[in-house]
C-alpha cells in the first residue's frame, strides 16, 4: 500500500480513502488500514509447522514483494526467468487469497449458523457425523463464536496454503501483461486489491497510481512465449479498472490522490455494467 501512499514530515505514510459504508473520504495511516502479520500466526499447530507458515507469510512472501515491484515496474525488462514468472504468479494469488475477505465471510457464516441453532432451542449442535460442533451448557453466545472465530483462522491459514499451490498449477502458463497509463486518471487499489471473479477469471493487480499487472488465462490456438512479459498495452483505461476496483473492494477504495476517489464514486453508476 505504500506505492499509494504519500508521507509526512514524520515519514509516517497516509492514502486517501473513501468509506463505501459511510460514503466519507479522509485521510489515514495505512498502519491503521493494513492487517498485521498476526492473521497468519498458528495457535494450535506443533512447534515446526507454526514457524514453517510464520516464516513463509513474515519473511518469503513480504520481503519478496518489492522484488516483484521492481520486476514488475523495470520498463525494459520484457524477458523473465521461471522463477521471476514464479514469483510474479504467486504474489499477485497469495495477495488475493489471504485477504481478510475470505475469513471475515467465514466467520459470519458460522455466526450465523450458531446463533440460529442456539435461537431455535438446542442445547447442543451436532455435525452430520455426528461429532458434537457446540454447546450451551458450558459456553455463552458469544465464547462459542470467539472459540468458532480462532478455529476459522487456523483453518483460513491451511486452506490459503494449498489453494495457493493449487492456483499456481492451474495459472503457470498465464499470460502476464504489465500497463503503465500516461492518462490524467490514476489507478485505485482497495482494501481487496486484487480484481478476479473465480480461479478461471484473469487477475488485475494496480502496484501503484499508474500501473497494473494483468494475468490472464491462455487460449486455446493462442501463441505465447512464457519467457516473455507484453508491456504497455495503448488502450488501458484506468477509468474502467477503478470501477471494476470499486465493486470489488469490501469497504475501503485507497488512492494516492483523493481526486482519483471522486472520480470513481461519479464514474460508478455509469460504468458498472
Amino acid at each position: 500500500m505504500r506505492k499509494f501512499a504519500f508521507t509526512n514530515k514524520q515519514d509516517n505514510y497516509f492514502v486517501n480513502v473513501y468509506d463505501k459504508i459511510t460514503g466519507n473520504f479522509d485521510q489515514r495511516n495505512i498502519d491503521k488500514i493494513c492487517i498485521k502479520n498476526s492473521l497468519y500466526l498458528l495457535d494450535t499447530e506443533g512447534k515446526d509447522n507454526k514457524e514453517q507458515v510464520e516464516n513463509l507469510y513474515q519473511d518469503t512472501l513480504e520481503k519478496d514483494y518489492n522484488r516483484f515491484y521492481q520486476i514488475v515496474n523495470d520498463q525494459s525488462k520484457n524477458k523473465i526467468t521461471a522463477e521471476e514468472r514464479e514469483l510474479i504468479l504467486i504474489t499477485i494469488i497469495s495477495l488475493h487469497l489471504r485477504n481478510y475477505h475470505w475469513l471475515k465471510g467465514f466467520n459470519d457464516f458460522w455466526t450465523g449458523f450458531i446463533k440460529e441453532s442456539i435461537e431455535s432451542g438446542l442445547e447442543k449442535t451436532y455435525s452430520e457425523r455426528g461429532d458434537l460442533l457446540f454447546s450451551t451448557e458450558d459456553n455463552s453466545i458469544s465464547e462459542i463464536i470467539d472459540m468458532q472465530n480462532k478455529e476459522n483462522k487456523q483453518v483460513f491459514i491451511k486452506l490459503h496454503l494449498r489453494n495457493t499451490l493449487k492456483w499456481l498449477k492451474s495459472r503457470i502458463n498465464n499470460i502476464i501483461f504489465i500497463s503503465r497509463t500516461n492518462s490524467n486518471y490514476n489507478f485505485i487499489t482497495s482494501d481487496k486489491p486484487v480484481i478476479c471473479d473465480n480461479i478461471d477469471s484473469s487477475m488485475y493487480l494496480p502496484i501503484d497510481s499508474k500501473t497494473i499487472i494483468t494475468l490472464m488465462p491462455e487460449k486455446e490456438g493462442l501463441s505465447y512465449n512464457p519467457e516473455l512479459v507484453i508491456r504497455n498495452n495503448p488502450f488501458i483505461d484506468p477509468r474502467i479498472f477503478n470501477v471494476m476496483q470499486y465493486e470489488s473492494s469490501q469497504r475501503l477504495i485507497i488512492g494516492l490522490k483523493q481526486e482519483s476517489l471522486n472520480q470513481v464514486v461519479l464514474d460508478y453508476p455509469n460504468l458498472k455494467d
